[in-house]
C-alpha cells in the first residue's frame, strides 16, 4: 500500500493507494503517530470512514463533540 501524505491549511490528508488491512495498517498507524508526535491535531475523517475504523471508534470534529458523544 502506498501512503501519500499532504498538508492543506494545517490539515493532514492521507491518500491510500491499495488496501488498508492487517498487513498494511502498521505503516499507516506509524504515519498517524508521527503526525500526532509532530503536533498535528487534525487528521481527515474520510480515511477512518473508508477504512471502517469509524465503526469501531467514534470520529468527531472537536473536543466538545467528543465529550457530547459520551
Amino acid at each position: 500500500m502506498e501512503i501519500i501524505e499532504e498538508n492543506q491549511d494545517g490539515i493532514n490528508i492521507y491518500k491510500l493507494n491499495g488496501h488498508l488491512d492487517f498487513n498494511t495498517s502498521l505503516g499507516f498507524e506509524n504515519k498517524l503517530i508521527q503526525a500526532i508526535d509532530g503536533g498535528s491535531k487534525s487528521v481527515i475523517k474520510e480515511v477512518f470512514e473508508i477504512s471502517g475504523f469509524d465503526s469501531l471508534l467514534p470520529i468527531v470534529g472537536s473536543m466538545g463533540d467528543a465529550l457530547d458523544a459520551f
